[in-house]
């Protein structure tokens, strides 16, 4: 945005003072004239699934989208996975030249989850001053919120997002006490709603959460089905907690489908970097989904403890060491739950392998080694993989404690990574990437 000015977000008995900016401090898209938008969006291109997708972690939105090297920087170092994406509106304000097409596919094929926003007129009563403003008849409104819909889906197709995507109303703090106020608002966000879905993708709401979202809240309680309501809700609610929770949005609406903007206009460095953001949890389209659990000989890989295996061992961990050796071709014999002379050997040979001393003993530093074998993708909170779970099973080795492995990189996996860097003096971050693979892979603990 070239101009970003404070905006209260404060309503009522709220005495949650947000900061905003004009247009919502949101990464932002290619400008596209509004002359340009026919009424019927073409189809949007086979662009991979849905935008953002099942995710419950943590996300982040800045007033310009980062260039690729700090998009990249950011995936290695922070914490988020969600970014939003500033689409286009009326009401954007920022200049965007790093946000393209290829942008776009180039943060999906490394991961990122986008949220689409779109900032069109705001409402006439909103807290501070717009150009473009709601037109106050209701149903002038709800036309406006077609018509802004369809610009949207037109931009989101532009930008090579598939069909089905959740494309995010910004709806700025507004007076809703007032029913002259609320009601052309509803209507708009009503309109935008019905038309997404008609066109094919999903209608969502960005808003403070003490004044639109609590007005969702207050219609889906009392008129239900009297105006189309967005499928997922993002609200900025800045008590500085990162949870799914507001005190202006009752827990069993939105399930799963929130976005929480906690912190507002901070500054924060990861790496190299040093960006002023906002920062979000988001626990959207179902939350984070568990992987299927990768074929493993028939046996379990999962215990609470992992024991020292070495000669004289019998059991279903000899069998899941067995297993584990089978898939780094250091074993070639049968999964009998014995262990054998041949399976010693084995283990020696997986050792000498990795560069560690053979003993022919499955201690926790084999353990984290075998389970760690293989791929090692950058995961940190809301990944899901299978590589995940094997994650998970090799810090439960390596720290000799219970840790679900569920294949979810949950809070309790990030405490657990975080234990482990400490364990073996490289930085705690919380974040898996090459070189704690390499530590666990060389049976460091």
């Amino acid at each position: 945005m070239t101009v970003c000015r404070a905006l209260s977000l404060v309503s009522g008995e709220s005495d949650v003072q947000l900061k905003s900016v004009r247009a919502r401090v949101l990464v932002g898209a290619l400008a596209l004239p509004l002359l340009a938008f026919a009424i019927n969006p073409p189809a949007a291109s086979a662009a991979g699934p849905p935008s953002p997708g099942r995710f419950t972690g943590y996300g982040f939105d800045a007033c310009q989208a980062p260039n690729q090297s700090t998009m990249d920087e950011l995936r290695r170092e922070s914490p988020f996975w969600g970014v939003g994406i500033y689409i286009g509106g009326s009401e954007r304000s920022c200049a965007q030249p790093n946000l393209t097409r290829t942008w776009v596919q180039t943060q999906r094929a490394r991961g990122w989850k986008l949220f689409p926003v779109w900032v069109g007129p705001q409402s006439h009563c909103a807290d501070a001053a717009f150009d473009h403003l709601v037109p106050e008849s209701n149903a002038a409104a709800k036309r406006q919120g077609f018509r802004e819909a369809t610009r949207a889906a037109r931009a989101a197709t532009g930008l090579g997002l598939a069909k089905g995507s959740s494309l995010f109303l910004d709806v700025e703090s507004y007076d809703n006490s007032i029913s002259s106020c609320n009601q052309p608002v509803l209507n708009y966000v009503s309109g935008w709603n019905s038309r997404l879905k008609a066109l094919g993708w999903k209608g969502a709401m960005y808003s403070s959460a003490a004044t639109g979202i609590r007005s969702i809240d207050n219609i889906k309680t009392s008129y239900p089905d009297v105006y189309a309501l967005p499928s997922s809700v993002w609200f900025a609610e800045a008590d500085g907690k990162p949870n799914a929770r507001s005190k202006y949005l009752r827990s069993s609406y939105y399930v799963h489908q929130r976005v929480k903007q906690y912190a507002v206009d901070v500054t924060r460095t990861y790496g190299s970097v040093t960006l002023d953001l906002d920062l979000n949890f988001i626990d959207i389209a179902g939350g984070s989904l568990a992987p299927k659990k990768r074929p493993s000989c028939g046996v379990s890989l999962d215990f609470a403890r992992y024991k020292i295996l070495r000669k004289g061992s019998k059991g279903p961990q000899v069998k899941a060491a067995q297993c584990l050796l089978r898939r780094t071709h250091a074993y070639g014999g049968k999964v009998t739950g014995y262990y054998t002379p041949r399976t010693a050997v084995a283990v020696a040979r997986f050792q000498r392998s990795i560069g560690v001393s053979p003993t022919r003993q499955v201690g926790r530093g084999t353990w984290a080694a075998l389970h760690s074998y293989g791929s090692s993708p950058l995961v940190k909170r809301g990944s899901s993989s299978d590589r995940v779970r094997g994650l998970q099973r090799a810090l439960a080795a390596a720290l000799n404690r219970p840790v679900a492995a569920s294949g979810i990189f949950t809070a309790g996996t990030t405490s657990d990574v975080r234990r482990y860097q400490a364990a073996v003096g490289i930085k705690a971050n919380g974040i898996a990437g090459p070189t704690t693979w390499r530590a666990l892979k060389s049976a460091q603990r």
